[in-house]
């Protein structure tokens, strides 16, 4: 589930907020799959003192809470890797909705040309060296967004280019 306010009521938001946060939604159900965005009160129950709630009302930026397939708060360790793919990629893609939410065209960062390292022969996808880890469910355009911060690679271009 991805959660966004209110949790406390039914009753909409207005403003046209509820349309953002219906197209935040579906923006991060796009890479996180069968996960159902909604307001938390429309969409599974009543709950008070929620943070989304908070960050909403005192802020008017959006906020969501993820909660994760699994039958309880303890999970088995082989669904960690999924599970923490599907909030990397939902975070990644919350920052891009939060973007179109205030308003602002979402602009990807340009990647640096590099020589390939090791890692991209083995890889056919996104490399990021520093894990020395190739992630092949990563798409391009997810690839060079964890260029600025992670110097990931993509490296079907990278050894195209040699």
């Amino acid at each position: 589930m991805k959660w966004y306010p209110y949790g406390d009521t039914k009753e909409p938001i207005g403003g046209g907020f509820d349309e953002k946060f219906d197209v935040l939604g579906r923006g991060l159900q796009s890479v996180m799959g069968a996960y159902i965005p909604g307001p938390v009160a429309k969409t599974f129950y009543f709950a008070y003192g929620v943070l989304s709630d908070y960050a909403f009302r005192e802020f008017k930026k959006p906020a969501v809470t993820f909660e994760l397939v699994g039958n309880d708060f303890a999970v088995d360790v082989s669904t960690i890797p999924t599970r923490g793919i599907e909030v990397y990629k939902g975070i990644n893609q919350f920052a891009k909705e939060t973007t179109k939410f205030n308003g602002g065209p979402i602009t990807e960062p340009v990647p640096t040309t590099t020589a390939a390292p090791d890692g991209c022969n083995t890889c056919d996808w996104c490399f990021i060296p520093r894990l020395n880890s190739c992630f092949s469910e990563f798409t391009k355009n997810e690839c060079v967004v964890q260029n600025a911060e992670y110097g990931a690679l993509w490296c079907v271009e990278i050894r195209t280019k040699k």
